[in-house]
């Protein structure tokens, strides 16, 4: 039964508990010690045998010491995932395909600033990354992604139709209280069309968007 607990409790739980059940058998261990060789005047052999049993005290005291510091930074890290994936954040961008898509992340928190954007595939493979800009106006930013880089991660995506194939945008951001950066995964939709327009007979562009 002790062994099925084991295994699935937290870890950093299990090692805390460790560390207790050391501390408090240190700590009877120096107690006795204390009352046995109290009970007479102490030698210097009976000094030397109370620091050696209370000798690990300050090095349990550490170990707890650095677990909780441990569970802090991961409290930590878990409430900055977790802010991550509440933001709200609309991806768009449009672009003649020999030339360069500007992408525009608009979010809708002011503590929230973007600041760079990964092209992923869903497989996890990457094709590059863009800095993200401040556009001046309210949430917003721009990247930006060369023709060639739009063509290999578009072609690489999964086919939604036959115009259309679905990637992974990974948007870094950093939130006003906090110098840790932080990503969020959405997926977007990249989609080819060809437009009519004077003095051209016709013309490719390709069309990003998605929202989460």
């Amino acid at each position: 039964m002790l062994g099925l607990i084991l295994l699935t409790a937290d870890p950093i739980a299990i090692w805390t508990l460790v560390v207790a059940i050391a501390t408090l058998a240190v700590g009877i261990a120096a107690a006795w010690a204390t009352f046995h060789y109290g009970r007479k005047a102490p030698t210097q052999d009976d000094l030397a045998r109370v620091e050696q049993n209370t000798a690990h005290l300050e090095e349990v005291r550490s170990g707890i010491a650095s677990v909780d510091a441990r569970m802090k930074r991961q409290e930590q890290a878990d409430d900055l995932v977790s802010r991550a994936r509440a933001a709200s954040i609309s991806v768009k961008g449009e672009a003649d395909a020999n030339q360069p898509l500007s992408i525009c992340l608009t979010g809708t928190e002011p503590t929230i600033h973007f600041t760079r954007v990964d092209f992923r595939s869903e497989a996890g493979n990457v094709f590059g990354m863009s800095e993200c800009i401040a556009t001046g106006s309210v949430f917003e930013y721009v990247a930006s992604l060369s023709p060639e880089t739009l063509r290999e991660w578009r072609n690489a995506g999964t086919g939604v139709t036959l115009v259309s194939t679905r990637q992974i945008l990974r948007v870094w951001m950093r939130f006003d209280d906090q110098s840790r950066q932080v990503y969020r995964d959405m997926a977007v939709n990249i989609t080819s069309g060809t437009r009519v327009a004077a003095p051209r007979s016709g013309f490719t562009y390709f069309r990003i968007h998605g929202d989460v």
